[in-house]
C-alpha cells in the first residue's frame, strides 16, 4: 500500500468541499449522488505520485491552454470589488477608479494576502491540475486507442479487402427514414 501524500491543507480542503457538496442535498437520492461525484473527483495520493513520460509532457504542452487566474488573492481586485459592490465605482473613469484604489492602498484600507495563504492555494491549485491532466492524458489514450481500432476495423466492414481496392461497398449503408403517422388536414 502506497503511502499517502496528502498535504494537511489539500486534505481540509477536500473535507470543506465535501460538506459545502453534501449540504445541498436535498434527499436520500441526492445525498448518494454528491457522494459519488465527490469520490469520482476527489484528489488521492495516486494522483499525486505518477510521473509522467516525455510523451505525455510533451502532449499536455501541445494540447493544454495556460490559463492565468490574476484575480486569485489579488487584495486590489477585491477591494476593487467590494467598492462595486457598494455603487461607490458607478459612473467613474478608469483613472479615477485607480486613483481611488492607490489611496485606499497608501492608507491601508486593506491587507494583502499572507505568504502562507497564497502557497497553500498554490499547493492546492497544484494538486487539482495534477488531477485533471491525468484525466486529460487517459482521455486522450482511449481516444487514441478506439480511433485506432475503428481504422482498423473499417475496410473489413464496408467488405474492402486489402488488395481489392475496386470492391466498393458490400452492400449499401441502411438509410433511416422517419414515416409521420397519417393526419388530418385541417
Amino acid at each position: 500500500m502506497a503511502r499517502s501524500v496528502l498535504s494537511y491543507a489539500l486534505h481540509k480542503f477536500q473535507t470543506e468541499k465535501a460538506q459545502k457538496l453534501m449540504s445541498k442535498a436535498n434527499n436520500a437520492t441526492d445525498r448518494e449522488l454528491f457522494a459519488a461525484f465527490n469520490a469520482a473527483t476527489k484528489i488521492t495520493s495516486e494522483d499525486l505520485q505518477r510521473e509522467y513520460s516525455s510523451e505525455e509532457v510533451k502532449s499536455l504542452c501541445l494540447r493544454t491552454k495556460v490559463r492565468v487566474k490574476m484575480h486569485y488573492f489579488n487584495s486590489v481586485w477585491d477591494a476593487k470589488l467590494k467598492r462595486e459592490k457598494k455603487g461607490r465605482l458607478a459612473n467613474k473613469s478608469d483613472s479615477a477608479i485607480n486613483a481611488m484604489l492607490v489611496r485606499a492602498t497608501k492608507k491601508e484600507k486593506y491587507k494583502p494576502y499572507t505568504a502562507k495563504h497564497v502557497a497553500q492555494y498554490n499547493h492546492i491549485a497544484k494538486c487539482e491540475l495534477k488531477r485533471k491532466n491525468n484525466l486529460r492524458l487517459d482521455r486522450w489514450k482511449r481516444e487514441r486507442r478506439t480511433s485506432q481500432t475503428l481504422t482498423r476495423s473499417e475496410p473489413e466492414s464496408h467488405g474492402i479487402q486489402p488488395g481489392n481496392v475496386s470492391a466498393g461497398l458490400a452492400s449499401p449503408p441502411a438509410r433511416f427514414e422517419l414515416k409521420l403517422p397519417d393526419m388530418p388536414v385541417l
